[in-house]
């Protein structure tokens, strides 16, 4: 875990801003349970919860981690929600907020000084002597037409888009991401001391603080990079390794060839505005796309339709819009039934 970049005047005493964190977490920790946290301490202790999410995530986690070795001697009626400003957000996630009361209600269970060594030390040497951490596994998913904006516990903020899912696996040494279906925007939290590895059907992408948009397509895995640098190559450990500078995007293709990184149009990231642009692609891949954005799902009825390349704008609430193009555009007829939508050649 790297130094979070916290002002030296919200820091715990005897720290000087390049400790990482977890020890950040551990000093303030054992100031609060000293029972000689002073007005100006407490002052201090708020500002560096409210400064970073990842601050107040460290503080919970080792407060836990202690209760759960048995460290602190925490009276049992102890209400965490309101101590810890732990709640359950969507889907059960923890949602942890600075509580400026914390350090005034954490007076009443203070410890002497010595036992704050004591379990300063105890807690230290566990870490030593067991340096991993609980694995932390989640999985998040969006419905169809519907997108949903998601912080992760290191600070890696997503963008899920349409009919998407995501799984996730955090430890100590790396954070693994997988997108199973649909498209991601990510904006990865730089850890240098954990790399973050996403995988996308047969695409492996490695990282380490970085901003970049991934797309499940027809046939393809999609990335294109918008901050950072990163490196794409297959999941297999096989073939060259593609490294990508901000405004290029690279497609691994379901043979396991990689294409070469090439200038992408900002079209590629218009979903994130609410539009789907499309920029001579086929047919097939553009259907495959909107039915993430439909509950009832476009049909190709004639295959050769499929190759047809071409080029369209519609808003992500209204792909309806695409229908009524290609019917007036295309030699194309579409017929609606209750259940999808059939595109077919116009006789």
């Amino acid at each position: 875990m790297t130094a979070n970049c916290v002002p030296e005047y919200l820091l715990p005493p005897g720290l000087d801003g390049s400790e990482d964190v977890d020890a950040q977490a551990a000093a303030w920790l054992g100031e609060l349970y000293s029972g000689e946290l002073t007005d100006e301490l407490e002052a201090r202790f708020s500002g560096w919860m409210a400064h970073d999410r990842a601050n107040r995530m460290a503080l919970a986690n080792l407060e836990q981690t202690w209760q759960d070795l048995g460290l602190l001697l925490v009276r049992e009626d102890l209400d965490r929600e309101a101590a810890w400003g732990v709640k359950q957000g969507p889907a059960g996630e923890p949602v942890v907020a600075a509580n400026d009361n914390l350090a005034h209600r954490m007076r009443k269970w203070a410890l002497p000084a010595a036992a704050v060594l004591l379990i300063m030390v105890s807690a230290l040497s566990y870490l030593t002597l067991f340096p991993s951490s609980p694995v932390t596994e989640f999985s998040y998913a969006s419905a169809p037409g519907e997108s949903r904006q998601i912080a992760l516990v290191d600070g890696t903020e997503l963008t899920l888009g349409a009919a998407t899912s995501v799984s996730g696996r955090f430890s100590r040494k790396k954070r693994e991401l997988t997108l199973e279906t649909g498209r991601i925007f990510i904006d990865v939290h730089r850890d240098a001391e954990r790399p973050f590895l996403l995988e996308s059907g047969n695409a492996r992408v490695r990282v380490l603080g970085t901003a970049f948009d991934v797309q499940r397509g027809y046939d393809w895995v999609g990335v294109s990079l918008t901050r950072g640098k990163l490196q794409v190559g297959l999941s297999s450990d096989g073939g060259e390794n593609k490294l990508l500078s901000p405004g290029e995007r690279v497609e691994v293709r379901r043979d396991g060839t990689i294409s070469d990184p090439e200038p992408f149009l900002p079209s590629v990231l218009s979903w994130r505005e609410g539009n789907l642009e499309y920029v001579d692609m086929p047919l097939r891949e553009v259907v495959f796309d909107l039915n993430r954005y439909r509950s009832k799902p476009i049909v190709i009825g004639d295959e050769e339709l499929g190759d047809m390349r071409v080029t369209f704008a519609v808003p992500s609430g209204d792909t309806d819009i695409f229908l009524d193009a290609v019917s007036s555009m295309l030699p194309v007829a579409v017929e609606i039934s209750p259940e999808h939508a059939t595109l077919r050649k116009k006789t």
